[in-house]
C-alpha cells in the first residue's frame, strides 16, 4: 500500500524515456544529406549494424477520439496507393545505400491502422521489404491491429508472410466508454478474433490497455482488466490516456466528458498492476507486462531487455530505423524524425531526398544519462562500476548531485544506495520515472519537456 504522500508523487508529470533526450530537445537541423552522411560514418566505423525496423502506415478508416497518433482518416485507395509508392521508394533509398551494412533482427508494422490494409497493398509491402531483409533470420516480425477491420482471412496472410505477434489495440472494454472515444469493439468481438488456431498461429498476441478515458472509473476499469485476463494476451501495455486537444483537435469533442482525475488514476493504474501480476504476468519496465515464456520477460531475466520509441523490447539489438512520416531513428547516437506532413514527404522522397525533420546526436554526457536510464527502466538496478568501466569515470563525482538527490528517494523507501549501486525497490517499482528523471539534465532547475506534435 502506498501512502498518501506516495501516491500523489505517483502522478506527477513526467517523460516516459522512449528516448533521452526527449523528442522535445530534437532541435538540432538534420537535413538529408547531414542524416546520409552521419549515417556513413557511423557504418564506417562500426561495420555490419543490427538494427530493429518500424515501418509507419499512418492511415485509418475512421477517428478514433482518444488517439494521439499521427495519422490520417481515408479510405481512398488511390491515396494509400501514393503513399504506398513513397514508402516504398524511402525503403529502397534507405538499404539501396546501407543495406549491405543493416542486419534487421525485427520488423514492426505500426500506425495508423496497418490492419486496414487490402491484400494487395499488404503483399506488395512485404514483398519491397523481402527484397532488402533476410526474412529467415528475423526474429520478429508484428503488425498492430484494430480488431474491428481483421478476419480470420486477414491472419490467414499474416501468417503465410511470417508475421510472429500480433499487438490488438484493444483501450478499454466498456461499452458506454468505448461509445464515447467512438472505437466500438465489444469484448465478444475480439474473442471471437482469437480462437485456439489463431493463438496456435502466432507465437504473441499483445494488447494496448489505457487508464484514463473519458467515463472511465475505478470499478469499470476494474471489469476490463478481468476481460483482459480472461482473454489471457501474452503481453499487455497499460497507457495512460493523454488529453491534448490542443494538439489533436478531435480531442476537444470528449472533452465536457468526466474522466478519472489523478487520484483514481493513480489507483487504476496500481490495482491492474496487482491484478495482472497475481494472475501470472510479469511487470516489465513502467507499464508492459509479459508472460514467463514471452521474449521480453525472457530478456528482463537475462538482463537484456531495451527500452527504445516502440517501447520496451527484448534488446536484440540497440538500433532502430523508422520509415514513413513521423518515424523515429536511433542508430549509434544520431536521432532523428522524418516529417510530418505526408505531402512534404512524398515531395522530398520524389527528390530521393531522405525526409528528415528534426533529430539530435547525443553527446558523451547523453550516453551516459541515457544509458542509466534504461538501467533504471529495464533492470531496476545500476552498478556503478559497470557505468565507470564503460565510460571511464568516477560515479561519485559525476553525479554528486544527483546523488544528493537521491536521499529522498531512500527516505521514501523507493531505493537502495550503496557505494556499490542503486537498487529500486518492489514499492519502488511504480517510481522509475521518477527516479530516470533525477538523471535528466534536461530537467534542471524545475524545466518541463513540451508536447511534441505537428
Amino acid at each position: 500500500m502506498l501512502t498518501p504522500c506516495l501516491l500523489k508523487k505517483f502522478h506527477e508529470s513526467g517523460p516516459y524515456y522512449t528516448s533521452y533526450p526527449t523528442l522535445s530537445e530534437w532541435k538540432e537541423p538534420i537535413g538529408s544529406e547531414i542524416f546520409r552522411s552521419s549515417l556513413s560514418n557511423i557504418f564506417n566505423k562500426s561495420g555490419s549494424i543490427k538494427t530493429g525496423l518500424y515501418v509507419h502506415f499512418p492511415f485509418c478508416p475512421r477517428q478514433c477520439l482518444y488517439c494521439i497518433c499521427n495519422s490520417e482518416i481515408t479510405k481512398d485507395e488511390a491515396r494509400i496507393g501514393r503513399y504506398l509508392q513513397s514508402l516504398y521508394r524511402e525503403i529502397d533509398l534507405l538499404f539501396g545505400q546501407f543495406g549491405s551494412s543493416l542486419w534487421v533482427t525485427d520488423v514492426h508494422l505500426g500506425g495508423g491502422s496497418p490492419s486496414s490494409m487490402g491484400e494487395r497493398n499488404y503483399g506488395e509491402l512485404v514483398s519491397r521489404l523481402r527484397k532488402w531483409i533476410d526474412w529467415e533470420n528475423l526474429r520478429e516480425f508484428s503488425i498492430e491491429i484494430d480488431p474491428r477491420t481483421v478476419s480470420q482471412e486477414h491472419f490467414s496472410w499474416y501468417k503465410k508472410s511470417g508475421i510472429t505477434r500480433l499487438s490488438f489495440g484493444i483501450q478499454d472494454f466498456a461499452p458506454d466508454v468505448q461509445k464515447v472515444i467512438k472505437r466500438v469493439q465489444p469484448f465478444s468481438l475480439v474473442q471471437s478474433l482469437l480462437n485456439e488456431s489463431v493463438r496456435q498461429d502466432f507465437s504473441g498476441i499483445n494488447f494496448d490497455i489505457l487508464y484514463g478515458l473519458p467515463l472511465q472509473t475505478r470499478q469499470s476499469f476494474c471489469e476490463t482488466i478481468n476481460q483482459v485476463i480472461d482473454l489471457s494476451p501474452s503481453r499487455i501495455t497499460l497507457l495512460r490516456y493523454a488529453h491534448v486537444p490542443n494538439i489533436r483537435p478531435h480531442q476537444k469533442s470528449i472533452s465536457n466528458y468526466p474522466r478519472p482525475n489523478e487520484e483514481d488514476m493513480s489507483w487504476m493504474f496500481i490495482e491492474a498492476t496487482n491484478a495482472f501480476v497475481k494472475a501470472g504476468w510479469q511487470h516489465i519496465g513502467i507499464d508492459h507486462f509479459a508472460r514467463a515464456d514471452d521474449s521480453l520477460s525472457i530478456a528482463a531475466l537475462a538482463g537484456t531487455m531495451r527500452r527504445s520509441f516502440i517501447g520496451f523490447t527484448p534488446g536484440w539489438s540497440h538500433n532502430l530505423l523508422g520509415v514513413g512520416p513521423t518515424a523515429t531513428t536511433q542508430v549509434g547516437s544520431l536521432y532523428t524524425q522524418n516529417t510530418y506532413s505526408l505531402d512534404l514527404y512524398e515531395a522530398m522522397i520524389s527528390e530521393n531526398k531522405f525526409p528528415i525533420e528534426r533529430g539530435h546526436v547525443l553527446n558523451e554526457d547523453d550516453e551516459i544519462r541515457s544509458e542509466i536510464i534504461n538501467m533504471i527502466l529495464c533492470q531496476q538496478h545500476v552498478d556503478f562500476k559497470v557505468v565507470e568501466n564503460r565510460y571511464n569515470i568516477l560515479f561519485s563525482n559525476y553525479f554528486s548531485n544527483e546523488l544528493q538527490e537521491l536521499q529522498l528517494f531512500v527516505f521514501e523507501g523507493i531505493i537502495e544506495l550503496s557505494d556499490e549501486g542503486l537498487h529500486v525497490t518492489p514499492e519502488g517499482r511504480f517510481f522509475l520515472r521518477h527516479v530516470c528523471k533525477v538523471f535528466d539534465k534536461y530537467l534542471r532547475g524545475g524545466r518541463q519537456y513540451s508536447v511534441v506534435g505537428p
